[in-house]
Order: structure tokens, then C-alpha cells, then sequence
């Protein structure tokens, strides 16, 4: 009896805490990041549904540390800070699994297309996130794909400004920093940022 108990508990564990993380997301990331996890632009939430776990396990982690969203200027970042700072890593592996197997509806891939974007992102980003922008889980590369061009063009500020990447930041933010400052202009940037998502 006991045997078949601890099968049972085996297999209602994952359940659970995929309960457990629906329920974290709907009463405490939904009202900025959208009820099925698209993102927000009103709210300049991205879209977290189909992004890979270990890269938001890894930013929520960061957040709540205080290696990004510490900047005063960082008005969005401060907001996460304060929302995930009780989470437990637990719960934080959880609600990185439950996001990530969200996948739909899906995103085109970013375009193929010989435009001054094309260059760039192969010469500048491709290395890390992918051929596709698809990212890399095993680096803590995030999915490009699924990101809407307000959010890139927000991100890649906050990089520039040090918002993103400063003294505290980890290793990798630091690197994407670096990474952003030899683009060479506001243009330029736009230009990778069309390519990756388009008009989204």
C-alpha cells in the first residue's frame, strides 16, 4: 500500500505544481503580461508564453537579487523587483516550466528578407540567439521570436543607458551590453530590431 502510494505522489507532483504556477500566473503576472502570457504594451510587459525556462528562471532569479531592475530609471524593472521578491526558487522553476510550454498562438520567424537588419543581426547577435532569433537555452540566450519590436527597441535603451548590463549585472548582461554598444547607431539597431520581429 505504501508502494503504491509513493507512485501516486510521484505522479501527482508534477500536476501540482503546474497548478500551482497557472495560479501564480494568473493572480500575479496576468494583469501586466496578458491572461494567456503574450505581453503588453501598455504596460510594457513582454510576451513570456514559448520563452525558453532556463532564461526565465534565470531573469526572475536576477530580479529578485537585485542584478537587474535596481536602476532608479528602471521604472518597470523596480515593478518586478518588488512583484517576484517572495517567490521561492521552487515556485520560480515552476512558473519558468509552466511559461515556457505555453507555446501558442504562434510567431513567424523573423524575416529572411536582404534588408540592412539581415547584416547586423548575423554580424552582431546571431552567435548567441540563434540563425533565427530562437535563442539558446543552454546559454541563457532568450527566444527573439516571441518578442514584439517596443519591447527589443526598450530592451536594447536599457542596455545603452545601463539600466541593463551595469556594475551589478551579471556576466551575461554585461556582455549583451558590451555586445549593444559596438552597434553603431540608433538606425542600425532599428534596423535589427525590424528584422527580428517585424512589425510586432
Amino acid at each position: 500500500m505504501r508502494v503504491l502510494a509513493g507512485f501516486m505522489l510521484l505522479f501527482c507532483l508534477p500536476a501540482a505544481a503546474a497548478d500551482d504556477a497557472a495560479e501564480i500566473y494568473a493572480t500575479q503576472c496576468a494583469a501586466c503580461h496578458g491572461p494567456e502570457a503574450l505581453g503588453n504594451a501598455a504596460t510594457m510587459s513582454p510576451r513570456l508564453a514559448g520563452q525558453n525556462a532556463a532564461y526565465l528562471q534565470e531573469q526572475t532569479l536576477a530580479f529578485q537579487q537585485g542584478t537587474r531592475g535596481s536602476h532608479p530609471d528602471d521604472v518597470q524593472g523596480q515593478t518586478m523587483r518588488a512583484l517576484v521578491s517572495h517567490l521561492s526558487v521552487a515556485q520560480i522553476e515552476a512558473l519558468s516550466d509552466y511559461l515556457a510550454s505555453r507555446t501558442s498562438p504562434a510567431v513567424t520567424r523573423p524575416n529572411e528578407a536582404d534588408g540592412p537588419g539581415a547584416a547586423l543581426y548575423a554580424g552582431h547577435c546571431a552567435i548567441c540567439h540563434g540563425q533565427y532569433g530562437q535563442g539558446a537555452e543552454s546559454i541563457f540566450a532568450p527566444n527573439l521570436q516571441i518578442l514584439s519590436a517596443w519591447y527589443l527597441n526598450a530592451q536594447m535603451t536599457a542596455y545603452g543607458h545601463g539600466w541593463r548590463g551595469g556594475d551589478t549585472a551579471t556576466t551575461r548582461a554585461k556582455n549583451m551590453r558590451a555586445m549593444s554598444g559596438q552597434i553603431p547607431g540608433r538606425d542600425q539597431i532599428t534596423a535589427i530590431v525590424e528584422h527580428i520581429a517585424g512589425s510586432r
